[in-house]
């Protein structure tokens, strides 16, 4: 291979280019890919198919910074229409740890525990569940119970957090041992930092409420009100009200807090809030007061923190990028 700088020290492709490359990708992926390998689920969730690329290409042309949502669309008929038969399971089954691969499952991490663990739940569950007694990752903020809390939405809130006394500080949600404090839950069994739980790569509830977005996005406002009504039914909540159907910004803003909740710690958050052009404002507008001082947290968030920063070693070999 060749180390003339004019191959090794090329300037930095745009965001656009980016995605492009991704869905040329992504539509060789579903030229070839299978819609299932045979009648086991454990394979047919575990390795690429036909859904998981159209699944991943609807993603990504709403992702891209020229969104596509009738590219979007297409993709998401074909996920419907594959013969896998995707469907939405009742919300508590999701993550009971009894129904791996399931119906709703797209493309799924098949850990199966011992030296093929995953250590992720020791890092997030109670001591009750994870036998330790140390503070843990990812503890979920009081803005996010708050908003699970204003659409009385016990279903979903119920299978992603769950609150226990500690005997640790948190200055977030107590200031002295002794407070009850949430913990993320959606991972049930921790297992000596060996567990078998198995987290959701792509899953059709997901998928749903981005047939929604697109459809927002195109103003068909009320077949979007009809996907979204499909994923409240399931938790039990009412239908959207029609004066937030009727209002295409309105729209868009509920099917984002729809988003939040269905798919809270399934790390699709930041990049809905990328997609929005949300990052600052919502992160400089958490109400997260610090307990031992009294005063708001303040993330400082600003539109050049949105993007990591590349490292200056890589700055200082190519002098035709730009740093973020």
């Amino acid at each position: 291979s060749s180390a003339a700088p004019e191959d090794t020290q090329l300037p930095r492709s745009s965001s656009e280019e980016v995605f492009t490359q991704i869905l040329e990708d992504l539509v060789i992926a579903i030229e070839n890919l299978p819609d299932t390998y045979g009648s086991d689920a454990s394979v047919n969730k575990a390795r690429a198919s036909f859904g998981a690329a159209n699944a991943l290409a609807a993603k990504a042309s709403l992702q891209r910074p020229n969104p596509d949502p009738e590219a979007a669309l297409d993709y998401i008929n074909a996920v419907e229409n594959s013969s896998a038969s995707y469907q939405l399971i009742p919300y508590s089954q999701l993550f009971d740890g009894n129904n791996y691969n399931n119906a709703e499952s797209i493309l799924e991490a098949q850990y199966l525990g011992g030296n093929e663990g995953n250590f992720g739940p020791q890092l997030v569950l109670p001591p009750s569940i994870s036998g330790d007694s140390w503070r843990k990752f990812i503890t979920p903020s009081h803005d996010l119970v708050e908003a699970f809390d204003s659409e009385n939405d016990t279903i979903r809130k119920n299978a992603t957090i769950l609150f226990e006394t500690v005997n640790w500080v948190d200055e977030y949600w107590g200031n002295a041992p002794g407070s009850e404090v949430p913990f993320a839950y959606k991972w049930k069994s921790a297992d000596s930092w060996a567990s078998s739980n198995r987290p959701y790569l792509l899953r059709y509830g997901d998928i749903v409420l981005l047939k929604a977005e697109a459809l927002a996005r195109l103003n068909r406002l009320g077949e979007a009100a009809t996907e979204v009504n499909r994923i409240r039914d399931r938790a039990n909540l009412p239908d959207l009200p029609a004066s937030i159907v009727a209002n295409q910004e309105n729209m868009l803003a509920a099917i984002l807090k729809e988003r939040r909740l269905e798919l809270a710690q399934e790390s699709e958050r930041w990049n809905d809030l990328v997609r929005y052009g949300k990052v600052v404002e919502v992160m400089n507008n958490l109400n997260e007061i610090d307990l031992r001082t009294g005063e708001p947290t303040n993330y400082q968030m600003s539109q050049d923190k949105i993007l990591l920063p590349i490292p200056q070693e890589e700055l200082d070999r190519n002098p035709n990028l730009d740093p973020n």
